[in-house]
């Protein structure tokens, strides 16, 4: 589906990919863009894994990072002769291993625009709401103080940024709490700071209402865990009943990554009521990050970790797969290089409201971001991305966006909640759903060779299937 967004889009793409037929591995680079229609290849480059801190082994590095050379290359490169485009794409070849670590962000602050990865799923995400409502999880470790700065200086940037229509509620471990209120300026009713003490009563409430509370339930269909000793279920209740049945626009988390040669994960404490130790740590995955933030009915998923000795391949890691297997934008932000919170924010606000406000080229975050939010300047000179004028849709992006599409989301479904300040977390839940199954859907039709699988798929009912849902939901939404 990558590879199809971006020739449907025409979009300018730094391709990486590993490369061990060789006998020495190497890091195959090359940029990619269209002129005047025309797909164009700028050059090819091969690097060494070691000038990406990279080896042949699986052991997990100390520091991945991105070559001097390579940088200049793509910075000589988009300012001589890609200068009307206004955003830089990534595309990482799968299986790509540590590549999705690499700070790749970091060329947005030498050529002057963002730097996107290509997300690998359609359709976008559908918007439900006008409030940007955000549940913003925090966890950092017992002696730590940075989880609270981060808290306090993000709420108050979203607030600054977005004006109106913002509301925030904060789920964080007790001594992250403690800070944030201790040193929080005073906090409005679009603040609400919920008490760590009220998770394991609610994630008791809801294994009493289970069928069958002593079995084992399934995580996102990968393993099965405890659901009375599990820390994620703890967190994941304790956030959703915090709630109140209404859904978020985004889920914000806030902690350390964890990395292994197997697995990457986030930190969290077993009980957030509890004070946190390295040893008693648990970690979330990028599935559990997923199940949770289609629950609560996220488009946007940000994750931050603090970076005060570089690049967390960990939590990057998480954030990079879990952009490749959502719809929504997935963000990641290096809080060590936006210690404010400002530029977070101001992608909050460019994905809530297109247009207030210009996506930042700054180096602190990356993020897999559909085409579709971003067509209004696809097509645009660069000077124009700088302005406050109002960015039209060009023709060529209307005769680029109108080749074959993929399925869509009934407008009934969302277009009743579109312009509410609350939304139903059922309603968002379930448009999430529907996008993951036809994001699946899409993919499959996507592969090379694979028409027959995918009218077999057609053909066994799985199109009907997602049809008569969205037919049921559509006559709840209408009360019919």
């Amino acid at each position: 589906m990558a590879e199809r967004i971006i020739t449907t889009w025409k979009l300018a793409v730094l391709r990486a990919w590993l490369d061990y037929t060789q006998r020495a591995p190497f890091v195959g680079t090359r940029l990619d863009g269209y002129v005047e229609g025309t797909d164009t290849t700028y050059w090819n480059r091969q690097v060494s894994l070691e000038e990406f801190g990279l080896s042949s082994s699986s052991a997990v590095p100390e520091m991945v990072r991105l070559p001097p050379d390579l940088i200049e290359a793509v910075q000589s490169t988009v300012s001589q002769r890609m200068e009307r485009e206004t955003v830089l794409w990534l595309r990482l070849k799968p299986p790509y291993g540590y590549l999705g670590a690499a700070p790749w962000e970091d060329l947005a602050a030498d050529i002057g625009i963002p730097v996107l990865r290509v997300p690998d799923r359609l359709p976008a995400a559908a918007p439900l709401g006008l409030t940007w409502r955000v549940a913003l999880a925090v966890n950092a470790p017992s002696r730590a103080s940075w989880g609270a700065r981060h808290a306090q200086g993000f709420i108050s940037a979203l607030r600054a940024t977005f004006k109106y229509g913002v509301e925030v509620d904060v789920f964080a471990d007790a001594h992250t709490r403690d800070l944030l209120l201790r040193t929080a300026n005073a906090l409005d009713a679009s603040v609400r700071v919920h008490d760590p003490d009220d998770a394991r009563a609610a994630h008791e409430r809801r294994t009493a209402r289970s069928d069958s509370p002593s079995a084992p339930r399934r995580g996102s269909g990968l393993r099965a865990f405890d659901p009375n000793t599990d820390p994620r279920l703890l967190w994941s209740d304790w956030i959703a009943e915090g709630l109140g049945g209404t859904a978020v626009r985004a889920l914000h988390f806030a902690s350390e990554g964890v990395v292994t040669p197997d697995q990457a994960g986030l930190a969290i404490t077993p009980d957030p009521a509890k004070a946190a130790t390295v040893r008693n740590s648990a970690f979330v995955e990028t599935a559990d990050l997923r199940t949770l933030a289609d629950r609560l009915g996220a488009s946007l998923v940000s994750i931050a970790a603090p970076e005060v000795r570089g690049p967390d391949i960990g939590a990057r890691m998480v954030a990079d797969s879990l952009g490749q297997l959502r719809s929504g934008p997935t963000i990641f932000s290096s809080i060590d290089r936006d210690p404010g919170g400002q530029a977070l924010a101001d992608v909050h606000l460019f994905l809530a409201r297109p247009g207030e406000r210009q996506l930042p080229a700054h180096r602190s975050w990356f993020g897999y971001v559909q085409p579709d939010s971003l067509q209004r300047v696809l097509d645009e000179p660069l000077q124009r991305w700088h302005t406050d004028q109002d960015v039209n849709l060009t023709q060529a992006a209307v005769d680029r966006g109108a080749s074959e599409q993929p399925q869509e989301l009934d407008p009934a479904l969302t277009s009743a909640y579109q312009y509410v300040d609350n939304v139903p977390v059922w309603v968002a839940s379930s448009s999430r759903f529907l996008e993951a199954k036809q994001g699946e859907l899409n993919s499959l039709i996507s592969l090379p060779g694979q028409g027959k699988a995918s009218k077999l798929a057609y053909d066994q009912g799985a199109s009907e299937a997602l049809n008569d849902i969205q037919n049921l939901l559509s006559r709840h939404v209408r009360g019919t």
